[in-house]
């Protein structure tokens, strides 16, 4: 289930895990968040999306792996002592999926104002915000809040094998 973050009349969603991708800052939601894992290396799984590196074991459950800078459309990141492995559960229209998600590092989990957060900025041109939730400040920089349900689009993930 979507929640607008823009609803006053919904309790405002506050809490993030901030994230590295390339030289952004990009933020989860805290409450998708289920733990983060040093770098271990995937097992591949052929003939799955570009995205889609392949599965790890977390506590004896196999967890498809997305790599969040091929999601986006950027190249492959190289693995250094930084990189992490979110594990996300998202809540989806007909389910709540478990996956992790290969980012270059983590920051911290901030707290960011529901006043202060702005929604996706009209450019005039077409662009592929659809990942966007919003945009906020953080220690004088800007922060891409990611629209999980759209990230993680059922059509999408409906070509990545079952693993469960």
């Amino acid at each position: 289930m979507e929640q607008d973050l823009f609803n006053d009349t919904e309790e405002p969603i506050s809490s993030y895990v901030t994230l590295g991708v390339d030289n952004e800052v990009y933020a989860v939601d805290v409450r998708c968040v289920r733990e983060i894992l040093e770098h271990r290396p995937p097992v591949p799984l052929h003939h799955a999306p570009p995205c889609f590196v392949g599965v790890v074991d977390v506590r004896g459950t196999t967890v498809p792996v997305i790599d969040l800078s091929r999601k986006l459309g950027l190249p492959a990141a190289p693995v250094t002592v930084n990189t992490r492995i979110l594990v996300l559960e998202v809540p989806l229209t007909d389910r709540t999926i478990t996956v992790g998600l290969l980012v270059s590092r983590v920051f911290e989990v901030a707290e960011l104002e529901l006043g202060g957060l702005e929604s996706t900025p009209d450019v005039g041109i077409a662009w592929n915000s659809e990942y966007i939730a919003a945009i906020g400040r953080l220690h004088g920089g800007f922060v891409t809040i990611f629209n999980m349900q759209k990230l993680f689009d059922s059509t999408e993930l409906a070509v990545l094998p079952d693993v469960e």
